[in-house]
């Protein structure tokens, strides 16, 4: 998680507030207290997708990938959400870092994949979704 803080999270846009919260929001997120890690969720959500993607999604979407496989089942479906978000609406970026986040993305597919097979229940509806949505970006 060190690595956090090395991102140049100046260089990157989000909804709300300013990119460089990510590396406390993310360490909440992969937290075991429940509620922060809720929180965190909602943080991440209103940040990248709120409105639309936001660029810094091309360096949080593999910290995301990261935690799901340590979050509990709520926030697994929280993150998935929020992947989901970036997926669908990757295709409507028209600016460079769209290209960028769409292979992001792609090159997360396998990972999700797999984590899929060990899921239950809610959240293996949510992979489904994001997975769907990710498979859609290859196609275009």
């Amino acid at each position: 998680w060190m690595r956090l803080r090395e991102e140049k999270w100046d260089e990157y846009a989000v909804a709300e507030g300013s990119a460089d919260r990510f590396p406390k929001i993310l360490q909440d997120l992969a937290g075991r207290k429940r509620g922060r890690a809720m929180k965190a969720s909602h943080d991440v959500w209103r940040m990248l997708c709120k409105g639309g993607v936001h660029s810094a999604a091309i360096v949080v979407v593999p910290y995301l990938v990261e935690t799901l496989e340590i979050s509990i089942g709520d926030v697994q479906i929280e993150i998935c959400d929020t992947l989901k978000s970036c997926a669908v609406a990757c295709s409507r970026v028209s600016e460079d870092w769209g290209m960028s986040l769409r292979g992001v993305l792609l090159s997360q597919e396998d990972t999700l994949k797999l984590f899929a097979k060990k899921s239950k229940d809610e959240a293996a509806i949510a992979y489904a979704g994001v997975l769907d949505a990710i498979t859609m970006l290859s196609s275009v």
